[in-house]
């Protein structure tokens, strides 16, 4: 997740320090509120990443595993039932 956190991380400091750079000294106000948006949005960020991380394990390895008996057993139960 680095990969991503960081460079995105990195591209959001440069946005606020190019508009701060740019912006005339009496346009901008308090600093903190940004640092806390960006805080909030990288930690944001990695939530999602860490949820998507381990939704696509669950579909990719745990829910179809051959090897897990009592839903290999349920699934040929429900397919004789059925047909």
């Amino acid at each position: 997740m680095r990969t991503l956190l960081i460079p995105g991380g990195v591209a959001v400091l440069a946005i606020v320090v190019n508009h701060l750079l740019t912006a005339p000294d009496d346009k901008h106000g308090a600093l903190w509120p940004v640092f806390l948006a960006t805080a909030f949005f990288l930690y944001l960020w990695w939530l999602v990443a860490l949820v998507f991380d381990l939704v696509f394990v669950w579909h990719r390895y745990i829910r179809n595993s051959k090897k897990n008996f009592k839903v290999t057993c349920t699934r040929e139960w429900r397919q004789q039932m059925y047909r």
